[in-house]
């Protein structure tokens, strides 16, 4: 780094982030954010609901004006305060494909851990399964979501599940993986619902089963989560049709 070798001074700095403490962690977040106000807090949003949203922008836009909150909460030893700060810097990282941000949000998750939080455990399995801010590991992040803790967390179920049918980090398991999106299922997680219907539909572990697979769409469809209504469409087509050959350009909606 010294001698100008650029991307040697982005891996010492992010070497030198990695063995950093919580509290250096979050003394640095709190000289970044600026002076905080601790009066007329706003009550702090679901966690699991922030941890569902997958637009960025919306997670952004919900977290950046309850900085105040979040760090006054993480510094009084909130564990839901401490995983949504957590939480905010790693949707940072998404927004900037920059690990700095993804760091942060891996030792802030590990204290929330700490202090009780589940949340923080399917998080962390995240940030195993997707490398970031970290080495890519699927036998971490299947630790994870697997963990105890999570027995009723849609998405960590919904998670393992994708591993055992694409086989990352564990025996590939067509069997595994329906049992786990059935389950996740039932606990109202549409995407869940839309894999179930979509192993009907090319027979993954079950026998093909049309008539079964636009049932299971049909249930995934809502307005927040349309793909299961768009299938489930063009199955009824195809029935009307006598057409009962899988469609090979319906692979890629597979929300893994």
């Amino acid at each position: 780094c010294e001698n100008g070798e650029e991307r040697h001074c982005n891996s010492f700095n992010k070497i030198s982030l990695q063995l950093k403490s919580f509290t250096e962690v979050f003394n640095e977040i709190k000289a970044e954010q600026g002076e905080i106000r601790t009066t007329n807090l706003k009550p702090l949003p679901n966690t699991m609901e922030m941890a569902a949203l997958d637009d960025t922008y919306q997670r952004l836009s919900h977290l950046k004006p309850l900085m105040n909150e979040l760090i006054t909460g993480t510094e009084q030893g909130n564990a839901d305060a401490t995983y949504l700060l957590g939480l905010y810097y790693e949707t940072v990282g998404d927004s900037d494909y920059d690990d700095a941000p993804y760091i942060q949000a891996k030792v802030l998750y590990e204290k929330a851990q700490e202090l009780g939080s589940i949340d923080a455990l399917y998080s962390l399995g995240e940030l195993y399964y997707y490398g970031n801010g970290v080495g890519q590991d699927y036998e971490k992040s299947i630790t994870y979501y697997g963990n105890p803790l999570l027995a009723e967390y849609p998405e960590a179920i919904f998670s393992l599940g994708v591993q055992y049918d694409s086989g990352e980090g564990v025996e590939q398991s067509f069997e595994k993986s329906f049992e786990l999106f059935k389950k996740a299922s039932a606990l109202g997680h549409a995407p869940s619902t839309f894999n179930v219907g979509y192993m009907y539909h090319h027979g993954e572990f079950v026998d093909v089963d049309l008539e079964e697979a636009k049932k299971w769409y049909l249930e995934s469809c809502t307005d927040a989560y349309t793909d299961g209504c768009s299938v489930a469409e063009s199955i009824t087509e195809r029935l009307e049709r006598g057409d009962t050959e899988t469609n090979p350009a319906l692979n890629s909606l597979f929300e893994e």
